[in-house]
């Protein structure tokens, strides 16, 4: 008898497949823009690939919650080598788990018995209402623009999936998931976010899968001043209510492939109009550094020391190779996580976007000496029986035809045991899930 999950995996295959057909070929396209000089060295493009000098093993990357078919071709070669090398790679969340990605959902709701009118001032959640109605007005419009779409859509059916729940969620993430009405996130929204597209890449070539944060961490931002997030609500909803008020087409995949992802990340806090008073004015002020901390300076603080002790874990384990994947905002901008982990005494080195990995690989990691001098020394002792290797050597990895555009993998090999299981219809499901929550910039 054939497995359910097998039936349910096949299912969600069919009914993906033609989404998946068209993002796939995107993301194979050539590049048609170019970084600018003004904004570039000699105009090359950007790179958030780092290695620690101590331990060059480890690789340390930052991406971007943007369509992969946007950002994958633009992703230096040298990443996608080294993601493919790496037998286990890291995300900022647990992906595999419906039970940890359950857990964040349900943190975003308010107590049991309340909504969004207990809490919200009439004036504020009325305002509100009126922009999801705008939202919902717009919707037949984007989804005809919309090219990948594959056959009709409903749109009240779609504004229901968009805003699920609306009610019961916390002013904090109503605010985060406000991003996300917009024509450019609904006609993306069946394409995996880089990050996911990684995940799903790992998967098939069935490599270890580790995440940094727990849904407790990932949920602080419940802990921020909710008087503070309703003012700042309330001022955004005016923002967007405004009949003149258009939303900026996203310039994030460009300054992260050629611009300065700093600057841009750092500085898009929300147009507060002159006549502000002044003392709500140092509210939203107050707000705007609250909410830095606890996206990104808080956050920078718990990684990096998960990301100390998994490296100091894998170190007992032969050395493997491992990588993580993180949002690019927590790599740049004050108190990111490679100052931390200088602070804490690793020596972080930046890969630029030219730079080979080979020669760096052979010239420092000290465990690949190791293994050369028990290699020698059991020649010596003339030992005739000879078992394959627990991991795939450094030279097989760096022979091995890169073909990383493609999205089925072949790194798997009969010299090393792997004990990843197989996908379930659970876990496919929940990555195809995942697709759907909002992209909210860099977090």
């Amino acid at each position: 008898m054939v497995p359910a999950s097998s039936l349910i995996f096949t299912m969600l295959l069919l009914l993906a497949q033609p989404v998946l057909n068209f993002v796939l070929n995107e993301a194979e396209k050539p590049l048609r823009e170019h970084c600018s000089r003004r904004h570039t060295k000699a105009g090359k493009k950007n790179s958030y690939l780092w290695t620690l000098e101590d331990y060059p093993s480890v690789y340390i990357f930052g991406s971007i919650h943007q369509p992969f078919t946007s950002v994958w071709p633009r992703i230096p070669r040298n990443v996608k080598k080294a993601f493919k090398s790496s037998k286990k790679i890291y995300f900022e969340i647990d992906l595999t788990s419906s039970k940890y990605l359950l857990s964040i959902m349900k943190c975003q709701y308010l107590p049991y018995g309340q909504t969004l009118m207990d809490v919200l001032p009439p004036s504020v959640f009325n305002k509100l209402q009126n922009y999801l109605q705008h939202v919902q007005s717009q919707i037949p419009e984007w989804l005809n623009e919309n090219e990948i779409k594959d056959k009709a859509e409903n749109p009240d059916k779609v504004f229901k999936d968009m805003t699920k729940n609306w009610q019961r969620k916390r002013p904090i993430w109503i605010l985060l998931q406000l991003a996300s009405f917009n024509k450019e996130s609904l006609q993306s929204r069946s394409i995996p976010a880089l990050d996911l597209y990684m995940f799903i890449k790992g998967r098939k070539a069935r490599k270890s899968i580790g995440h940094l944060e727990s849904p407790e961490e990932r949920c602080g931002l419940n802990n921020m001043n909710s008087t503070q997030a309703i003012i700042y609500l309330d001022e955004m909803l005016t923002k967007y209510n405004h009949t003149s008020y258009q939303p900026a087409k996203s310039n994030l995949t460009y300054h992260y492939v050629c611009g300065n992802l700093s600057n841009y990340v750092f500085s898009s806090k929300v147009n507060i109009k002159t006549s502000t008073q002044t003392s709500r004015l140092q509210t939203l002020r107050n707000f705007e550094d609250s909410l830095t901390k606890q996206l990104f300076l808080r956050r920078n603080k718990q990684m990096a020391r998960k990301i100390i002790q998994e490296i100091k874990f894998e170190r007992k384990r032969k050395n493997r190779r491992i990588f993580f994947t993180i949002g690019a905002g927590h790599l740049v901008g004050k108190g990111n996580i490679i100052e931390l982990l200088k602070s804490k005494g690793f020596k972080p080195r930046h890969i630029l976007a030219t730079d080979s990995l080979r020669s760096q690989q052979k010239m420092n990691d000290p465990e690949n000496k190791r293994r050369k001098l028990k290699s020698n020394t059991r020649k010596k002792k003339k030992v005739v029986k000879q078992s394959y290797p627990t991991l795939i050597t450094s030279t097989y990895l760096e022979t091995e035809q890169v073909t990383e555009e493609r999205i089925t993998l072949n790194v798997h090999h009969r010299s090393f045991p792997l004990n990843l299981g197989v996908h379930t219809g659970c876990n496919i499901f929940m990555t195809f899930f995942l697709s759907f929550i909002p992209r909210i910039v860099i977090y």
